[in-house]
């Protein structure tokens, strides 16, 4: 009774269908047939395939009574998922006679084959480096092996045959489908063996169908080792496309769903030795459990129907009946680089000097004078001569070359084609010129179909045969029409080598590649379409604007007029009741006026008014184009100290950002804040005001390629961009190592080494589009030998980055270094001369819109510096006073409290969050003392900016034994709360601060949480170090608002 609806069973289940009445089963059947009445029959098993019933009965009670999270350990929810996972796991092993310890459940085959291919490899990284696989891999494979290449494996592709999860995949199990596969394997063990006889049964009547009814069928793959379930063939003069648009009721497959989005044929295919046409002419038949006779039936008749008809239409299969060899055909063709010169450009005569041809013909002149008259070949006299009707009957407008003389056919097929041209476009697909070629031959061949059914049907004579030619005119003619902006061409009319000109093609290809090179683009395209006989008027597309690359317009149009930033009247949403699915999404214009307002005259005298709503308002045109790279505002300064209170803002991205100094950027790990998730950032930061975020270029490195691939910045790609960036070359919160940096700058990544020249780091600051970046440094300052050879270089690398972000770009990449703001670092170490001669180079540098002290602790910190030593005091008190007082002055890496606090008086603005980062990985909570308001103790100040007193009161109560981890350095100002004295504390971590941590929890739980290695420990001590360290920030300034005036 089932039959065809077995798959739809699924609705009720197997179960629930079985206790129904045999007539509300019957009648629950009839609905569900109705509703999939005139739905393609399916038969693309390798791409997926319904589920079945009994499946999905194991699977349901998972999502609606037992949903339990397999991991959670506490509740009986809990324990009943993950006994039911443990079960699937052994159903899972047992399908392949392997240990249940050895299952691994992922999110799906790209995602095992990943972690196997690169787990392995790097398993054995140390002891072997040789990766062997096969060209018919699955592409996530290669992909892998292709990754792998890129760390230094050695991969050699070879022809054969023709913290959960034990901590190697972590992320919550989802039971439901856990429990659907281990189902799955239970079915498969069981019905295996009628599977496969089903399978070979329908894929023998299919091939024997196909043998009784056509010719030059071609099956792919070895016909006894092959899996029968799947079919691939190929049908001889056949575009696999076109077979698939003329099956539109059978669900089939020309490849892998993988690779699906590429028009390149298959590379298995090309891999066990098909050709490239017959690759592009296969078809792939998929079987499963749930199909039966009469659709492979049904699926065979089709497909010959529609393959006899394809091959009728076939220039090529004509010939091949005709007995030539299409292999050794050299067939004109279009590539992507034109090479060698072209020939001489023929001459095109207008119409009215046709006209004048033929006068001259018929008053007697001959063909050779006339032809040596105008410079032409006789056979260019003749074709005119041979159209004397038609150019003589023509009355076109002034400069038309061309009697209109295409079919309605071709007119039609071109409109069609502009209009699948247009929503490639609009989608942001690439489409070249193989592409166009194709689909004109498939709407072409569709509307002479729909031609010859009209004219049988009305009685009319058949038409004389209209064949579609492609030819380097078709091209350029279509070119024009579609607007596309340019292609090259290769063939009879371009080079005599053609191999060398596909080399060159490959070679050149492969070095824009390498090199990231982008050529400068058009601000804006116009490209006319069509133009009137008897008027002016022109059809035409507005497209490649800067914003929306892949917008198009077409004109006569109208812009929509905003009244501040929004359709007047209209919101967002209410708009697209007017606009819907009618174009582009929304490039912008930017005019001086608004026409709908009356203009007041007479008040441009010194440069141009306009009116808004808060009155007149004179622009030079300097005001209208000037785009300062980030602003630096002093607010109030020490009359004690060099203390000063300042203002970031107008940077690049976030224009409305305004960030308050003395202040600290929030460091990233990777490109995210160490341990917090977006949301628990939140609890931080709330409404305490912008931040800056800090991304160091070792974490982010192996990102840049996506990054650059999604076309955003890359606090957009980490889904941060309500804050301003700013990206610095190392991580000072890592220990760095010395002596790399002989032939550029080596930063230490995930993947190991990597070494960067200037150049290159300019691409990857270029592909993340900070609002501030660091001038490419190097600060390796661990001798007096490399702290001379540092300056040296550092003075070129500053240069160039100058250059860079000032300089017009000649590659539109490079327009995104524009109007951010770049820090100049100076290193030196202690070494005062050193440090002078550095200075006096980025002083003189007008560019640089900050400075970065560094150099002090070679090789990095990776911890917290904790002296504030005389030397130290010295090369302030020295050196930033030489700073131009209008640029922010930073300082990173872990300092402690006393130290951040006197270089605060020193002068200093911009800190970073190291400290508290640090803190939690060592599992300690920051508890500056002074912060908190039973402890707030004054100091006195030099003029010079020391302090008389500490202003930090240390804490002596911790023994150094509980700072045996992480060092002595950390006491005074934090609680190791791993120590014993802290298990049965449950007071807050400070009992007059706010953060989440302390509103929430016990200095015992973190203790709890720290001893046993919970992941939550590290989370709850950012949260609460990150919230303590602004606190701290806000208390120096209100400690010394007394010393400061305004400016």
């Amino acid at each position: 009774m089932l039959g065809r609806n077995w798959t739809r069973v699924g609705r009720w289940g197997v179960e629930q269908l079985r206790s129904m009445s045999q007539a509300t089963a019957v009648k629950n059947l009839e609905k569900m047939h109705a509703e999939f009445e005139g739905r393609p029959l399916y038969l693309d098993a390798q791409a997926t395939t319904p589920l079945d019933p009994r499946v999905l009965d194991a699977m349901l009670p998972y999502m609606l009574v037992n949903f339990g999270n397999p991991h959670s350990r506490t509740h009986a929810y809990g324990w009943e998922s993950e006994r039911a996972m443990e079960d699937a796991r052994k159903s899972v092993a047992a399908i392949i006679n392997a240990d249940p310890r050895e299952i691994i459940f992922t999110s799906g085959a790209t995602e095992s084959n990943n972690i196997s291919v690169k787990g392995v490899a790097r398993f054995y990284k140390s002891k072997k480096r040789h990766v062997i696989t096969t060209q018919t891999e699955h592409k996530c494979v290669l992909d892998s092996c292709r990754a792998l290449e890129g760390e230094g494996f050695e991969v050699e592709p070879v022809q054969s045959g023709g913290g959960q999860e034990r901590g190697i995949r972590s992320g919550t199990v989802p039971t439901p489908l856990v429990v659907g596969l281990g189902k799955a394997c239970e079915i498969c063990i069981s019905d295996m063996e009628y599977d496969m006889n089903h399978m070979i049964r329908l894929s023998n009547r299919l091939l024997s169908l196909f043998e009784a009814n056509l010719t030059n069928v071609i099956r792919n793959g070895d016909p006894k080792q092959t899996y029968p379930g799947c079919v691939n063939l190929s049908f001889a003069c056949v575009e696999g496309e076109s077979l698939l648009m003329a099956l539109k009721d059978v669900a089939l497959s020309s490849g892998s769903a993988c690779t699906s989005a590429s028009l390149e044929p298959s590379y298995v295919l090309r891999a066990i030795g098909a050709d490239e046409d017959l690759a592009h002419s296969s078809i792939r038949f998929g079987f499963g459990r749930f199909t039966t006779v009469e659709e492979v039936d049904y699926t065979a008749m089709r497909t010959i129907e529609a393959v006899k008809k394809l091959r009728e239409m076939s220039p090529l299969w004509e010939m091949l009946q005709d007995g030539i060899d299409l292999k050794s055909t050299v067939f004109n063709r279009f590539v992507f680089v034109e090479m060698a010169p072209k020939k001489a450009a023929r001459k095109v005569f207008s119409i009215k000097v046709k006209q004048e041809i033929i006068k001259k013909k018929e008053a007697g002149q001959k063909v050779g004078d006339i032809a040596r008259e105008y410079g032409v070949h006789n056979s260019s006299i003749s074709s005119i001569l041979a159209q004397k009707e038609k150019i003589m009957m023509s009355s076109v407008a002034k400069g038309v070359k061309k009697v209109g003389s295409r079919s309605t056919t071709m007119e039609e097929m071109e409109k069609l084609l502009f209009i699948w041209f247009t929503d490639r476009q609009l989608k942001g697909e690439i489409t070249h010129m193989g592409m166009i070629m194709k689909k004109a031959i498939i709407i072409f061949a569709d509307l002479k179909e729909k031609e010859e059914a009209q004219e049988s049907c009305t009685g009319q004579p058949p038409k004389e045969m209209e064949v579609l030619v492609f030819c380097s005119g078709w091209a350029k003619r279509i070119k024009k029409r579609l607007g596309i902006n340019s292609f090259f061409m290769h063939g009879e009319g371009g080079s005599a080598d053609k191999l060398a000109a596909e080399k060159f093609a490959k070679q050149f290809q492969d070095f824009v590649k390498e090199e990231g090179y982008q050529a400068q683009q058009a601000n804006m395209k116009f490209s006319i379409l069509h133009r009137s006989s008897n008027s002016a008027a022109r059809l035409a597309v507005l497209s490649e604007f800067k914003s929306k690359t892949d917008a198009c317009v077409k004109t006569p149009c109208f812009l929509l007029t905003t009244r501040g930033a929004t359709v007047p009247h209209l919101t967002y949403d209410t708009l697209q009741l007017v606009l819907g699915d009618r174009g582009s999404e929304y490039p912008s214009y930017v005019r001086v006026t608004d026409l709908t307002v009356a203009q007041k005259p007479g008040y441009n005298n010194e440069g141009i008014s306009i009116w808004t709503r808060h009155g007149r308002k004179t622009l030079s045109v300097e005001n209208v184009y000037q785009q300062a790279n980030m602003k630096f505002s002093i607010l109030h300064r020490s009359s004690n100290s060099a203390a000063r209170l300042a203002v970031l803002s107008e940077f690049k991205s976030k224009t409305d950002a305004c960030v308050k100094t003395p202040c600290f950027l929030l460091t990233t790990r990777g490109a995210t804040v160490p341990h917090l998730t977006y949301d628990t950032l939140q609890l931080v930061l709330g409404d305490r005001g912008s931040h800056v975020l800090q991304y160091c270029l070792d974490g982010i490195e192996p990102i840049s390629d996506a990054v650059e691939d999604s076309k955003t910045s890359l606090a957009e790609f980490a889904g941060m961009s309500e804050y301003p960036s700013y990206v610095r070359v190392t991580d000072l919160t890592v220990a760095q190592k010395p002596g790399y940096n002989n032939e550029g700058i080596s930063i230490w990544t995930r993947h190991g080494r990597k070494s960067l020249s200037v150049e290159k780091y300019l691409e990857k600051i270029t592909a993340f589009r900070p609002d501030i970046w660091q001038a490419f440094v190097d600060t390796d300052t661990s001798s007096a030998k490399k702290v001379k050879r540092t300056l040296i270089r550092n003075e070129t690398f500053l240069t160039k980055a100058i250059e860079a972000k000032n300089s017009r770009p000649i590659l539109i990449r490079m327009q995104e270094l524009t109007n951010s703001a770049v820090i100049a670092t100076i290193v030196g170490g202690l070494n005062h001369k050193q440090r002078s001669e550095f200075l006096g180079t980025t002083c003189a540098s007008a560019g640089a819109d900050g400075f970065s002290f560094e150099g002090f602790f070679p090789g990095g910190t990776g911890n917290v510096a904790s002296e504030y030593t005389p030397e130290i005091a010295d090369v302030f008190r020295e050196y930033v006073e030489k700073l131009p007082e209008d640029k922010p002055r930073l300082l990173p890496g872990a300092f402690n409290p006393k130290f951040i606090e006197s270089a605060v008086l020193a002068g200093f603005d911009v800190f970073d969050s190291s400290l508290p980062y640090l803190a939690a990985e060592n599992g300690l909570a920051l508890r500056i003392p002074h912060v908190s308001s039973e402890k707030v103790v004054h100091p006195t100040e030099t003029a010079q900016g020391e302090l008389v007193e500490p202003g930090i009161v240390v804490d002596e109560d911790d023994a150094e034994e509980n700072y045996s981890g992480c060092g002595p350095q950390w006491k005074g100002f934090t609680l190791p709360l791993k120590a014993k004295k802290y298990t049965e504390d449950f007071t807050p971590i400070a009992a007059d601060c706010s953060c989440y941590t302390c509103r929430n929890y016990t200095k015992a739980y973190v203790s709890y949480l720290l001893n046993v290695k919970e992941m939550l420990a590290t989370v709850l001590l950012m949260l609460h170090n990150l919230h303590h360290f602004e606190d701290f920030f806000a208390a120096l300034k209100k400690r010394h608002m007394g010393s400061i005036r305004s400016v």
